[in-house]
C-alpha cells in the first residue's frame, strides 16, 4: 500500500471496508473513532459494529446503519499548526 492511499467503500448505508486505518481510538454502537493515514475518521450510526479490524493490513470492516463518515485533524497535527501560527503572528508584530 502506497504511504497515504486509503479507501472507504460503504455499500447500502450498512456495511464500511476501509483501508488506510492505523488505530481504532474509541466505540460504542453510535461511534467509531479510527486513526488513519488521512487523519482522524469518525463514523456515526446506529447499532455499529467492528466485524473484521487487522492493523497488520490497515483494514477495518464496520457494520450497521452508518448515518455519517467525517474527517478531523488529529489533535497533536493541530496543537503543531496552532503552535506554528502562534510563532508566526509573534515574529510579525
Amino acid at each position: 500500500m502506497a504511504e497515504n492511499n486509503q479507501t472507504l467503500h460503504l455499500q447500502d448505508r450498512q456495511k464500511l471496508n476501509a483501508t488506510g486505518i492505523k488505530a481504532v481510538d474509541s466505540f460504542d454502537n453510535d461511534n467509531v473513532v479510527l486513526s488513519t493515514l488521512q487523519g482522524c475518521l469518525t463514523v456515526s450510526g446506529n447499532d455499529l459494529k467492528i466485524t473484521n479490524l487487522n492493523l497488520e493490513q490497515q483494514q477495518i470492516e464496520i457494520s450497521g446503519i452508518i448515518e455519517a463518515m467525517s474527517y478531523s485533524q488529529d489533535k497533536a497535527e493541530k496543537t503543531m499548526r496552532a503552535k506554528g501560527k502562534n510563532f508566526v503572528g509573534r515574529l510579525l508584530k
